[in-house]
């Protein structure tokens, strides 16, 4: 492993706490009561007020850092926004190891493992696609509600973190709420079938979901398609690494209530194994944060793959999934897709958006696969 260190941003006992204790302090959240106001959880030991988080409804040009305040910048979080979902796991999976693979470090919800102990994370949407003939019925809300229940139409990709959903037994019975952004929004809820992508070491998983709302996924594919846009139109506009705070965004269902957007800026980058990185950040992160896209402005070039992972023991400093930035490792987008091993193609990975007018087609044993 090699460090790319920031200016004196983090000592040298910092770095060492925070590798001794990665994994063993992930943000998932006891789903316990629902709350839709963050500011009344003042029993919250990491972050009692939760001022530095802002509501998704809320949030504004002016909540970003002065060197990004472009209208590109602000439109860009705000689709990320709309793709980011509340993830909730009821049941904790047998197989989840009891230690972080080659640590002594115990593995999160090790000690829940085949209980009803549900609990939240996030997630947001990297993929839509059509499924015809798939011969299975829907089980969304709406569907285990009417007498009649439809044919699945489409598959819905959410990217998270393995912490938060660990295999198919857990998949199975995951659910993802979106456009949740208060106490009134609409209940849209997809149902969750398999993970594909699975990996402890990295902490990244894809949780396959489905659903019968053709509205929805064509909803959902224009505002991939307007992410993607805008994510290549802003790194193409940098032509240097801007000087001064690298920016990062956070989008989250803080302890499970209502989509908040946090801001904050680089702390650290490590990199391992000459391919991939994983970024510290003093972006504020509650329980519930798990999972949550971390959206990285400054750099020049592109990044993929981090979601929110955890935090260090005081929780002063966030850590991120491992990932892939395109500073960091100049010229080896070959060897990072290898790397991968993907189903899929990253997050916003390529040049060009692969997700064309027409909705994209796959057979159902293709996700199987």
């Amino acid at each position: 492993m090699r460090i790319a260190r920031c200016e004196d941003l983090v000592s040298e006992e910092q770095i060492n706490e925070i590798f001794e204790c990665l994994f063993s302090c992930t943000e998932v959240n006891k789903a316990e009561v629902q709350e839709f106001d963050l500011t009344k959880i003042n029993y919250c030991t990491k972050d009692p007020d939760h001022l530095k988080f802002i509501p998704a409804d809320k949030f504004c040009i002016h909540d970003i850092l002065k060197p990004y305040q472009e209208k590109e910048t602000f439109d860009f979080i705000k689709v990320c926004s709309d793709l980011t979902v509340r993830v909730y796991v009821p049941t904790i999976s047998p197989n989840r190891p009891i230690y972080q693979p080659g640590t002594q470090v115990k593995y999160s919800a090790c000690e829940d493992r085949g209980k009803n102990n549900p609990y939240t994370g996030t997630g947001i949407i990297t993929d839509v696609f059509r499924v015809e003939s798939y011969g299975k019925v829907c089980h969304c809300p709406n569907c285990i509600s009417s007498e009649t229940c439809k044919q699945i139409c489409a598959e819905i990709w959410v990217d998270t973190a393995v912490h938060v959903v660990f295999d198919d037994f857990e998949a199975k019975n995951t659910s993802c709420r979106l456009f949740f952004e208060n106490e009134k929004s609409p209940l849209h809820v997809i149902q969750g079938q398999n993970v594909i992508d699975s990996d402890v070491r990295r902490d990244c998983c894809t949780l396959i979901c489905s659903t019968c709302d053709k509205n929805l996924v064509s909803d959902l594919k224009d505002k991939l398609v307007v992410a993607r846009k805008l994510k290549r139109c802003i790194y193409n506009l940098v032509d240097k690494p801007l000087p001064g705070e690298k920016m990062f965004v956070i989008i989250s269902h803080p302890h499970g209530t209502p989509k908040h957007i946090s801001v904050g800026s680089l702390v650290d980058k490590y990199e391992h194994e000459n391919v991939f990185t994983q970024q510290f950040y003093n972006t504020p992160t509650c329980p519930g944060t798990s999972g949550a896209p971390v959206l990285i402005f400054g750099y020049k070039g592109w990044y993929s793959g981090f979601n929110h992972s955890g935090t260090d023991m005081d929780g002063k400093v966030n850590y991120s999934t491992i990932g892939f930035d395109h500073l960091s490792h100049p010229g080896n987008e070959s060897l990072v897709k290898q790397s991968y091993g993907k189903q899929k193609t990253v997050f916003i990975f390529e040049a060009e958006p692969y997700l064309k007018d027409d909705w994209s087609e796959k057979s159902s044993q293709d996700s199987q696969n």
